[in-house]
């Protein structure tokens, strides 16, 4: 059995291995695991789900594909390539993690994920169907997406993310998750000059 520390280090290690194909991902995978476990612990979950919460957070990008992430309101119908896109990460994803025992909890988490911002439906799943874990990290990459910038898009202010994040409430986001998400932003502020 790994210990906490040598598991952090094998997570760390594919965190790397996600820095090779894009450099920004490293810091991106750290910013979205801090907004995700305070936002679960916010909510109440247990230390061992916080955990995996925060496994899955920092490698909710682990295989490098393009998924829609964008919160744009029209949700247009999923592509044949956005469908094979979600295919290939859940089977990169098991590909990956499989052989790590300790990280068996993560495979779901991330392949709901990624289900959820190509379409909220692909299998017919709303969000409130989804793990809660899934659901607080789609909350955490949406603002993320929106209040960083990237090599597509520049970067919102930390307001105009949250009004987002806010106006897709109740369609694309859970209520209770996003007014979790809202209360402790202002407790980690000093993230915002990252990356």
């Amino acid at each position: 059995m790994y210990e906490l520390a040598e598991r952090n280090q094998v997570v760390r290690s594919l965190i790397r291995e996600l820095g090779n194909h894009k450099g920004s991902e490293i810091q991106k995978a750290d910013r979205v695991a801090v907004y995700a476990v305070a936002t679960g612990e916010k909510l109440g979950l247990s230390d061992e789900n916080l955990l995996t919460l925060r496994y899955a957070a920092q490698l909710h990008n682990l295989a490098p594909i393009t998924v829609r992430t964008e919160l744009d309101a029209s949700a247009e119908p999923v592509s044949d390539l956005a469908y094979s896109d979600v295919k290939l990460f859940v089977s990169k994803i098991h590909e990956i993690l499989e052989p790590i025992e300790w990280l068996q909890d993560v495979i779901p988490i991330l392949c709901s994920l990624h289900e959820h911002f190509v379409s909220t439906g692909i299998r017919d799943r709303t969000s409130d169907q989804m793990p809660t874990e899934t659901q607080i990290i789609a909350v955490c990459v949406a603002f993320d997406s929106s209040a960083h910038s990237s090599d597509t898009q520049p970067s919102a202010s930390e307001e105009e993310a949250l009004a987002q994040l806010r106006s897709h409430t109740g369609t694309r986001f859970v209520p209770e998750i996003v007014e979790a998400f809202a209360s402790i932003l202002p407790l980690i502020q000093p993230l915002s000059g990252l990356g």
